[in-house]
């Protein structure tokens, strides 16, 4: 795993924010939507005990919705990913798990970023 290298590594205090954002968002854009799951939930307890508070970013949250809604695992997980994000005070909209959204979530190009 590579955030048991990092933690390893002098001065660093382990995966913050960003890290767990871009982990997140790379892996489902290359379909490993069940991987980047499990990396949303580490983030969504690390990040709660950090020193700064902060949690995944909405962006991030959105993709991952998403992806379960386009890997159809959205209700097999999306009821207990919604209620862990609720309960780490990260951003969450229902409508990002709805399958029928009306519209497409694409990526800007050249960025992480999603936009309707």
């Amino acid at each position: 795993d590579i955030f048991e290298d990092m933690r390893t590594w002098k001065d660093f205090d382990g995966p913050d924010t960003n890290t767990y954002n871009a982990l997140v968002c790379g892996l489902v854009r290359h379909g490993y939507v069940r991987e980047a799951l499990r990396y949303a939930e580490e983030a969504l307890s690390v990040l709660r005990t950090s020193y700064d508070g902060r949690t995944l970013h909405a962006s991030a949250v959105r993709q991952l919705c998403q992806g379960l809604v386009r890997a159809d695992l959205a209700d097999e997980f999306g009821a207990s990913l919604r209620a862990n994000l609720l309960n780490a005070g990260a951003p969450f909209q229902e409508r990002w798990l709805a399958k029928d959204l009306g519209y497409r979530v694409r990526l800007q190009p050249g960025s992480s970023e999603c936009y309707q």
